[in-house]
C-alpha cells in the first residue's frame, strides 16, 4: 500500500511518481490540509444532526491530509485506471471515484491560493487576477506566445460529438484549449476553454476576445494566420509560397523566430507531465476533461514557479 511516509523515504521516487519534490510537496500540503478541514466540517458537520459525532464509524484508507494529496497527485500525474488506484492505496474501486471526484476541487483551490492558475474568462473557471493586472506584473507579456495544444479523447459515441472532436491534424479524436505563455520559461498566463478538436486554432482563439495594448508583440505559428488580437502586433514565420523559395536572410529569421517560439512548446510539455492530458482522456463525468487540463496548467506553473521563475 502506498504511503507519503514510505514514498517520502525515496525522493528521487517520489518526484517521478507524483510531480512534484517532497519540498513542493509540503508547500502544496500547508494549504491542502486546511482546506481539507474546512470542505470536512462544511459537509459532514455543519447543519446535521448526527447521532453520534463526527469521526465515528469505519475509518478511511486515506487516514491523513498527506495520502489524500498523494492520491489525488499521483492520480493527476500517472492516471492510472482506477482498478490499479484501488490496489494501491487498499480502497475499492467505487470509492477511488468518489475520492478522485472529491479530492480534485480541492485541488484546485488549493492551486488557487498559490496563485498559480492561468486565468481564464469567455465560459472558463474565474479565478485569481486579470489579464490587465498580470501584463502590469509581468513585463515579459509585452512580448507573449501564443498556441492551441490538443489532448486524445476516446471516440464518442454520438456521431455530432465525433465530428466536433476529430482533428485531421491529429487524425483522432481530441479535445482544444488556447494558451498563452511567456517567453523565458513556459508559465503559462491563459488558459482558453475547452473546445472540440476539429475547432481551428484561429477559430477557437477569436472565441476567446483577447484584447491586448498596441505595444504587446504576439508570436504564434500559422495556424493563426489572419487571427488579431487587438492593437498588439502579431509575428509570424514567413510562408512559402508555391513554386517559390524563401531567401537564405527569411530562413535564418523564422529559425531565430522558432527558438523564441519553442518556449511555449516546453510550457506544453510541463503540462503534459500529468498525464491526465497526455494520455486518452477516459473520464465522463461533465465538465472534468476542463478541469483536469486547468488543474494541469496549475501543476505546471507551481513547479516553474518554485524551480527560480523570476519576474523582469
Amino acid at each position: 500500500m502506498i504511503t507519503f511516509q514510505k514514498l517520502s523515504e525515496r525522493p528521487s521516487v517520489f518526484a517521478r511518481l507524483v510531480g512534484v519534490t517532497v519540498d513542493e510537496f509540503n508547500l502544496l500540503h500547508d494549504v491542502f490540509a486546511s482546506i481539507w478541514r474546512n470542505f470536512q466540517y462544511e459537509t459532514f458537520v455543519k447543519g446535521r444532526k448526527r447521532e453520534r459525532s463526527f469521526g465515528g464509524g469505519n475509518k478511511p484508507k486515506l487516514t491523513s491530509t498527506q495520502d489524500k494529496l498523494l492520491f489525488i497527485l499521483l492520480y493527476f500525474k500517472l492516471y492510472p485506471l482506477q482498478i490499479v488506484m484501488g490496489m494501491w492505496f487498499g480502497i475499492d474501486e467505487s470509492n477511488i471515484n468518489r475520492w478522485i471526484h472529491r479530492l480534485t476541487p480541492l485541488m484546485e483551490i488549493t492551486l488557487g491560493f498559490k496563485q498559480v492558475l492561468p486565468v481564464r474568462k469567455g465560459g472558463g473557471r474565474p479565478r485569481g487576477r486579470s489579464l490587465d493586472e498580470i501584463i502590469a506584473e509581468y513585463p515579459d507579456l509585452k512580448d507573449i506566445l501564443i498556441d492551441g495544444v490538443e489532448r486524445p479523447t476516446r471516440r464518442p459515441k454520438n456521431k455530432q460529438k465525433q465530428k466536433d472532436n476529430y482533428s485531421g491534424k491529429k487524425k483522432r479524436h481530441t479535445r482544444k484549449n488556447i494558451l498563452l505563455s511567456d517567453t523565458k520559461k513556459g508559465y503559462i498566463h491563459y488558459l482558453g476553454k475547452t473546445h472540440g478538436g476539429h475547432t481551428h486554432d484561429k477559430t477557437a482563439a477569436e472565441e476567446e476576445e483577447l484584447l491586448f495594448p498596441s505595444s504587446t508583440t504576439v508570436g504564434a505559428d500559422l495556424g493563426f494566420l489572419g487571427y488579431k488580437m487587438g492593437n498588439a502586433h502579431m509575428v509570424l514565420p514567413a510562408k512559402r509560397k508555391r513554386h517559390q523559395e524563401l531567401s537564405d536572410t527569411i530562413k535564418d529569421q523564422n529559425r531565430i523566430f522558432s527558438g523564441i517560439r519553442v518556449k511555449i512548446e516546453h510550457g506544453i510539455c510541463g503540462v503534459k507531465r500529468s498525464h491526465i492530458v497526455s494520455d486518452t482522456y477516459r473520464n465522463r463525468k461533465m465538465g472534468f476533461d476542463d478541469l483536469s487540463m486547468y488543474i494541469a496548467c496549475g501543476l505546471h506553473n507551481f513547479r516553474v514557479v518554485n524551480r527560480q521563475y523570476t519576474k523582469n
